[in-house]
């Protein structure tokens, strides 16, 4: 009975200790140790997204400098002045609940109090002050360089990536108190090109830690077995091969392997085989499992296929996070093509189906194109939809929106939609009518190229598919399916 209740005991001091100073209890990957004992002034964590831990310890060494007491080294006597650099308000939010989440609370002055999940430590000068004096500010790029100038900090973290301006600013910060400079990144979405960056690391004046994903860089140190995701999967060379197979292969260096470029190599859509992907099968369903999705690009340029439409049917049987792909039919035209045509198209494509435009669940358009032949865009098209109709415009539904619309700032709609289109094909719930031949022609031999005359169909495929492309409840592969401790 005394075993049990020492060890009852034990699980209860651990219990304790996780919540109100978890950073004790966390177990440091190889490359987390390696950045966390590096003692240069300015130091880069470059890895792939989420699986190493590269925010966490960023976040640990602002902590540990807070506090005056590092673990690997000595450091600056408190109280101490810090920044955490962001791109966004809502990614400095989550940068905030998550520095919450490993420090400990019985370093914190008394009056510090929790953050919450819509305004972090406050929406107006988020702060979050030590017992000791020492102080950490939460910034974000959106609010300029200038908003940084005049200050004197003794260090920054960057969280991703940043713009020149604001490094070269936060240097100059860092200079008088000789503070550090932290970045945690993988290069990707990027304000500017990251060549200024890559040129400091192989000047030498950030020093950097590189953590591509491989096996052994998933066993903490001092331990055999590799880390899991919250499921308990581990994350072993069998989860990595998987994860891989789920990236684009053109992006997988830098979504994985936190590489500073990616790498195009011939076609992009690898994963789509015209055997497997391309059947005459039509889904099955009533209307509430089956919704129909229209996407039309836009071209005013005199050439042979700059205008696409594209139709889809999407089974959401398995839920809307999960949907099968079924492109219905295509239809392309050159440049000096109407709206007039387009909507004649359009109403044929439907009439083939048997569907009529009310039955149309998602209609996306690129934005207006014009040239010395045509002009063309959403309105007009909806306007020569209603005549065709002979009815009003004003009430003809569903209305075609702007498919470039409240796109989330950062964000790739080209990277976006192909990344889904890809996991897709990955997994077997993506299938072309094989009369879509030049939609089928793009997905062979598309190379990612803004310039190639295949782009203009794969971009009517995406504008058709931006409700669940865009699905909030959708897990990525390039964000929440990889949350794990470190």
């Amino acid at each position: 009975m005394g075993e049990l209740s020492q060890l009852l005991e034990k699980f209860e001091n651990i219990n304790h200790i996780a919540e109100i100073s978890p950073i004790q209890i966390i177990n440091w990957l190889p490359k987390q140790y390696e950045f966390l004992t590096c003692v240069a002034k300015q130091k880069l964590f470059r890895a792939g997204n989420q699986a190493q831990g590269k925010t966490t310890a960023g976040l640990a060494e602002v902590y540990f400098r807070c506090i005056g007491r590092h673990p690997y080294f000595k450091v600056k006597k408190p109280p101490i002045e810090f920044y955490i650099i962001c791109v966004s308000w809502s990614q400095s939010v989550a940068i905030q609940m998550k520095f919450w989440n490993i420090i400990d609370k019985n370093e914190l002055d008394p009056k510090q109090r929790a953050p919450d999940e819509k305004n972090g430590f406050g929406d107006k000068n988020p702060i979050v002050r030590f017992a000791n004096g020492s102080i950490v500010r939460f910034r974000t790029t959106g609010q300029g360089a200038l908003h940084l100038a005049g200050a004197t900090i003794d260090g920054a973290y960057i969280d991703e990536p940043t713009d020149q301006r604001t490094y070269s600013e936060l240097a100059m910060r860092i200079m008088r108190r000789n503070g550090v400079l932290l970045i945690g990144l993988t290069p990707i979405n990027a304000p500017e090109p990251l060549y200024w960056l890559e040129d400091l690391v192989n000047r030498g004046i950030i020093i950097e830690v590189w953590a591509p994903l491989r096996a052994e860089f998933l066993i903490p140190i001092g331990f055999t077995e590799p880390i899991c995701l919250d499921d308990g999967t581990p994350m072993d060379q069998k989860w990595i091969d998987e994860h891989r197979s789920k990236v684009l292969p053109h992006e997988e260096p830098v979504i994985i392997d936190g590489e500073w470029e990616t790498k195009v190599q011939g076609r992009l859509f690898k994963a789509f085989i015209r055997s497997k992907h391309s059947k005459n099968i039509y889904p099955k369903g009533g209307k509430e499992q089956i919704k129909i999705c229209l996407g039309i690009d836009y071209g005013a340029a005199e050439r042979e296929f700059a205008q696409a439409v594209i139709l889809c049917a999407v089974d959401i049987q398995n839920g809307e996070e999960n949907p099968f792909i079924y492109v219905l039919e295509e239809w392309n035209g050159d440049g000096t093509t109407t709206t007039k045509d387009i909507a004649d198209h359009i109403m044929a494509m439907l009439k083939r189906h048997n569907l009529e435009w009310k039955d149309i669940n998602f209609a996306f358009g690129d934005i207006p194109a014009m040239s010395k032949f045509v002009n063309k865009s959403n309105l007009d098209t909806h306007k020569a939809l209603a005549r065709l109709m002979a009815v009003s415009p004003d009430v003809l539904f569903p209305r075609i929106l702007s498919a470039k619309a409240k796109i989330k700032q950062g964000s790739s709609m080209v990277r976006d939609g192909c990344q889904f289109l890809h996991q897709l094909m990955v997994m077997d719930q993506f299938n072309v009518d094989p009369r879509c031949k030049r939609l089928i022609k793009a997905l062979e031999e598309w190379d990612y190229s803004s310039t190639n005359p295949l782009k203009d169909v794969i971009d009517a495929l995406r504008y058709s598919l931006k409700h669940y492309i865009y699905l909030k409840t959708r897990r990525r592969i390039t964000a929440d399916i990889m949350r794990v401790t470190p």
